[in-house]
């Protein structure tokens, strides 16, 4: 991959605001502040034909939204994946590509920011305004009637601002939360309790990300060294007694948080994810 410029088109009338791929590329969703979700091929955007110099068209436009549309996620199933959107009016909607339908909608106490779904695709998770994560049930048997509201069973209070990013770990046990406060937290899904705060931002937290840690990519020595992580920042402030490293640059920061897991986690040592490796920005 060079990094050339492919295309660039006019997906919406306002700032994009969400970007995600099904999982087998073959399409690709945006979400804008013009409250729409819209679906477009990706073989289609990278038609070099004669005709490739018209507009793309996109597959599915969806417009149940009226406020901006904030964040998205995608299931499993390429084109025939489940798609939700949340929303600044409140709402996360799930879609259906090959019908162009909605499947169901939740309706939540405050605009949401942020939206994760789990691995299993039995439960989404939605960032509030309000500083609140909420939880809603997508294996309720309202699914099977389109339109119907999904009951939201569960609460996630803790941050003192908007909830502005959501990830969740590779079995869906753990969630990583970002906040306008400025701090990233670790939940428990099963019980929705916080077990771990992170403070090392001054700013917000815009971007979680989780991923299996790498056995040699948090070796106390391999930091100090500077050789890790050397171009992202030039500064390394590390304590390897702590749960965490901190690479500050200038006017950016990225922080590496490493949680234990527990030893009576005896399902995820068997896999051989003995610490989860956070990461987040500001």
């Amino acid at each position: 991959a060079g990094g050339a410029m492919l295309r660039t088109w006019e997906a919406h009338y306002r700032a994009v605001t969400a970007i995600a791929f099904t999982d087998d590329g073959s399409h690709v969703i945006t979400a804008s502040e013009d409250s729409l979700v819209r679906a477009w091929s990706v073989g289609a955007l990278l038609d070099y034909s004669a005709s490739s110099h018209l507009p793309p068209t996109p597959v599915v436009t969806w417009n149940q939204h009226t406020l901006p549309v904030s964040a998205l996620a995608v299931g499993a199933g390429g084109a025939a994946a489940r798609i939700l959107s949340a929303s600044l009016d409140r709402s996360v909607r799930v879609w259906h590509l090959p019908s162009n339908s909605c499947l169901a909608s939740a309706s939540f106490p405050s605009a949401i920011h942020s939206l994760v779904l789990h691995p299993c695709e039995h439960t989404l998770y939605a960032g509030g305004a309000d500083g609140v994560i909420y939880a809603a049930d997508l294996a309720s048997p309202v699914l099977a009637v389109g339109g119907n509201s999904l009951a939201v069973p569960q609460k996630m209070p803790g941050h003192a601002g908007a909830v502005l990013a959501l990830s969740l770990s590779m079995d869906g046990s753990m969630l990583v939360s970002g906040s306008r406060d400025g701090t990233a937290k670790v939940w428990d899904c099963a019980s929705g309790q916080a077990v771990k705060t992170f403070t090392q931002h001054t700013g917000a937290v815009t971007v979680v990300r989780t991923m299996l840690r790498p056995p040699q990519m948090l070796d106390g020595a391999h930091l100090k060294s500077g050789t890790l992580f050397a171009q992202l920042a030039k500064r390394v402030e590390l304590d390897c007694a702590a749960d965490s490293a901190v690479f500050a640059g200038p006017g950016r920061s990225l922080n590496i948080m490493v949680h234990p897991v527990s030893d009576a986690d005896e399902g995820r040592r068997a896999l051989g994810v003995d610490r989860s490796l956070l990461l987040s920005a500001s």
